[in-house]
């Protein structure tokens, strides 16, 4: 957690921009880590690795979220609304925020390109290990 706790906390700060969601996104990665450092094949850095669980346990912060607060008929506040994270009341200048199919459609745009992200940087990691390897030849 001292090597890579800010970099955790600052990629979920990021994908949630709130500093609450963040330091809990942040404890729970650390505890999948922990759980699951068996699974770690070590494909790929362990900065990766954790990256990658920060995204996929934001997202599933997301969802379950979003799932609770449609059950209780709780008003989420959208993501660009600074301040506390009270119930808020729409007003009609509120209305103007894109729909929630523009939101998902720009949501996966994000998620795309952090594959994509991520999947160069392991792609990287390969051709180092292939130029070192022929180097060592």
């Amino acid at each position: 957690m001292d090597d890579y706790g800010n970099d955790v906390w600052n990629y979920a700060y990021f994908l949630t921009r709130s500093t609450e969601q963040a330091d809990e996104i942040s404890q729970q990665v650390f505890i999948r880590a922990y759980s699951g450092i068996k699974h770690f094949r070590g494909e790929c850095s362990l900065k990766t690795w954790l990256l990658t669980i920060t995204r996929n346990t934001t997202f599933t912060y997301r969802k379950s979220r979003f799932f609770r607060s449609s059950l209780s008929g709780e008003t989420l506040p959208f993501e660009s609304e600074q301040g506390p994270s009270h119930i808020r009341e729409m007003t009609p200048a509120q209305y103007a925020h894109p729909s929630a199919e523009a939101e998902v459609i720009s949501r996966e745009h994000v998620h795309e390109i952090w594959d994509i992200i991520l999947a160069l940087q392991r792609l990287s990691e390969v051709q180092a290990r292939m130029c070192s390897q022929a180097q060592h030849r």
